[in-house]
């Protein structure tokens, strides 16, 4: 969807760029030039693109410079200056359109808050998602670096807390995210402003030190906060799931999470635990409350589920599968899925767990 709403920005700028220009010093030019002229210049824009990638991946292991980079960098900036321009020719153009009336004001106005819209929605979603590329596949070292930067760019901790708990540094990561909740104020990353987001983060970082009690304090206060938020009860279920205790209250945490999942499209994306992860609990939740049958068929659909371009997202579900099948009885299945996950994630946060469920 962001896609489709930057291209149509890119789309419209050029539109009414070429049409000014055109009225402005060929006005005698024929209507079907004006209108096929943007698309030969974006065609002849995707040609140059693939060129230029294909020499710098042709040339990029002679050449010590990082011309990748570089055309990204430039990519990224010509994308900038056509948004900027063209939100000006769009403006002049609604002006000659519609005059002075109230209609263009509506227009300006309309359109104002459809290229702020544009801008300010990667503001949210890019930091994360640049951190979650390395982060999916387990490479923490890239990972951290990109957090560190971010987070000295936004003057925050949360990024980098969200690594540390991946990695298995939890105190460490603890300590980061209180510092974000303490200076929220001074920060300058949108999503530092979800409150319940930041006492989740820090909830999961309790959780992994085996401090319950604190552990359930916080994600009460963040599903109070956030009751719509999938993920939120499906962390307070693992809470009581690793105590082995309250499996039916674990299980209708899941539930919702599911439901929740199913209701709000931005929760099916946008969230530390996708689908198969929350299977993954459901089906411990099963097994725990003596339900094998219900727990196998459900680990089932949690191995079909998880997100297949992210070795964290398998760990995950091998974790939480093994923790079911142990509890259904069958120890050697148990024993693989633990043993899946360790090898996935030597060096991070379900390594060790696994690690320590086969001790």
């Amino acid at each position: 969807c962001l896609s489709f709403l930057l291209l149509f920005v890119v789309l419209v700028a050029v539109f009414a760029g070429i049409d000014q220009l055109m009225a402005r010093y060929w006005p005698t030019a024929p209507r079907a030039l004006k209108d096929m002229l943007p698309f030969i210049l974006i065609i002849m824009a995707v040609v140059a693109r693939e060129g230029l990638k294909k020499i710098l991946e042709t040339h990029e292991a002679t050449r010590p410079f990082p011309w990748k980079k570089l055309a990204w960098g430039v990519t990224g900036i010509v994308l900038i200056l056509i948004l900027m321009v063209g939100f000006i020719l769009v403006l002049d153009w609604i002006g000659h359109l519609f005059g002075n009336s109230l209609l263009s004001v509506i227009a300006v106005l309309l359109t104002g808050f459809g290229l702020a819209m544009s801008m300010l929605i990667p503001g949210i979603i890019l930091p994360e998602a640049w951190i979650n590329g390395p982060l999916r596949q387990l490479d923490y070292g890239k990972a951290l670096a990109r957090a560190k930067w971010l987070d000295r760019l936004f003057r925050s901790k949360t990024l980098e807390s969200i690594v540390l708990l991946h990695a298995g540094r939890c105190k460490t990561a603890e300590s980061a995210v209180r510092r974000s909740i303490a200076n929220v104020r001074k920060s300058w990353l949108l999503l530092d402003i979800d409150q319940g987001w930041l006492l989740e983060i820090l909830a999961y970082a309790l959780t992994e030190q085996a401090r319950y009690d604190e552990a359930i304090t916080a994600f009460e206060g963040a599903i109070e906060l956030g009751p719509q938020a999938s993920d939120r009860p499906n962390g307070l279920a693992e809470v009581y799931l690793r105590q082995g205790i309250e499996p039916h209250k674990a299980l209708a945490l899941v539930e919702h999470s599911l439901k929740n999942k199913k209701r709000r499209f931005v929760e099916q994306y946008f969230v530390r635990y996708a689908t198969g992860e929350v299977l993954g609990n459901r089906a411990w939740a099963l097994a725990l409350a003596g339900q094998s049958q219900e727990s196998q068929a459900t680990l089932a659909q949690a191995l079909k589920q998880f997100d297949k371009h992210s070795k964290l997202s398998e760990a995950s579900v091998h974790y939480r599968a093994g923790h079911a099948m142990r509890l259904c009885g069958d120890e050697t299945a148990a024993r693989e899925h633990f043993a899946r996950a360790l090898d996935l994630d030597p060096h991070g946060n379900y390594g060790q767990l696994a690690r320590r469920a086969c001790a």
